[in-house]
């Protein structure tokens, strides 16, 4: 049997898309789950947070607070990073441009595969 997939997710906001895929994909991965946010400013913002950080926790999955996906060190070897519907919280293009350009950076140090997801028209945007 294959050893499961070390995957780290990057700018996890209220953790659920972490629990969504913890889920759906089990023992085949490995997780860690990474958000900005520090715990208090996380149960402050998402009532749910706590709850979903046990299931989390009862999964196994490792879930970092305060990680800033342009800075990645010290977070460990993983096979795939994927950062998650990036957004500054303004319309900047070029702003924008300079995360991702900051995340894929960070991320070629942390695992050989960086991937990006973006929501529906956010490619779109300007």
């Amino acid at each position: 049997m294959a050893a499961p997939r070390r995957l780290l997710l990057v700018g996890e906001g209220d953790f659920t898309f972490a629990l969504s895929l913890a889920q759906q994909l089990g023992d085949a991965v490995r997780l860690t789950a990474t958000g900005l946010d520090e715990t208090d400013e996380l149960t402050k913002k998402y009532k749910d947070a706590p709850a979903t950080l046990a299931k989390l926790g009862k999964l196994g999955v490792a879930a970092l607070h305060g990680v800033d996906a342009t800075r990645l060190t010290g977070i460990g070897a993983h096979d795939e990073a994927v950062l998650t519907h990036p957004h500054l919280g303004v319309e900047d293009c070029v702003a924008h441009h300079r995360l991702l350009a900051h995340y894929f950076s960070a991320a070629r140090g942390v695992a050989p595969v960086a991937r990006v997801t973006l929501a529906g028209d956010q490619a779109a945007r300007q």
